[in-house]
């Protein structure tokens, strides 16, 4: 019999594809790999018996090819719909979107359509979600002017919708200097200036700082 193999990865997009790079590269077999998020609880908690662990490094360059796979291979609306799935606070997200890239490294574009498959209705619920809970944001958002002319905001969402909320901001208050704060998962985007610029992921045309 052969033991799982579970690869501990980083609860982020590069992380997650990191860690399906190096899965996929193993050739121990998608039937025998499970991709989970490392966190504080992951040495102690929900351990499987009789599998083998391993860490999976976040290694920027090991993403980007699974990105440019993505969008050459399915499609950039696949690859958006990843992302939101990224974000969400799905628990097994990593290995959902492993399991979605098997699939649609199998039969390309057209994994968007097969609604039937459970691995592609789940990806679309979670990626509804996601992007439900970023839209009610855009309206709930609301600032508060710090003596230095600084405008913040705290907000306390069930996903990790920061990245996709921001532009949206800044395009509606492009010479404001501001800060939003994510409670929930300690992140805090701001807006320096306005630039042209590649990101990865879904953020882009502005300059963002994480603080």
């Amino acid at each position: 019999m052969v033991n799982t193999r579970i690869y501990l990865c980083d609860d982020s997009l590069e992380g997650i594809f990191s860690a399906i790079y190096i899965a996929w590269s193993s050739k121990y077999g998608h039937s025998n790999i499970k991709i989970k998020e490392k966190n504080e609880y992951s040495k102690y908690s929900n351990i499987e018996l009789f599998a083998e662990y391993h860490v999976a490094d976040t290694d920027p360059v090991l993403a980007e090819k699974v990105a440019t796979s993505i969008k050459k291979k399915i499609s950039n609306e696949a690859y958006q719909i990843i992302c939101r799935v990224a974000l969400s606070d799905f628990t097994d997200k990593s290995d959902l979107i492993y399991r979605f890239l098997i699939y649609g490294f199998s039969i390309g574009k057209d994994v968007l359509e097969h609604l039937s498959n459970p691995v592609v209705n789940q990806m679309f619920r979670i990626n509804k979600n996601v992007s439900y809970e970023a839209h009610h944001f855009l309206g709930f958002v609301r600032f508060s002017e710090k003596e230095n002319g600084l405008l913040t905001s705290v907000i306390h969402p069930k996903n990790n919708v920061l990245s996709i909320i921001m532009p949206h901001f800044a395009d509606r208050m492009p010479q404001e200097r501001f800060l939003i704060y994510d409670e929930r998962f300690f992140n805090t985007l701001q807006l320096r200036k306005e630039r042209t610029i590649n990101c990865k992921g879904i953020i882009s045309r502005y300059d963002f700082e994480m603080i």
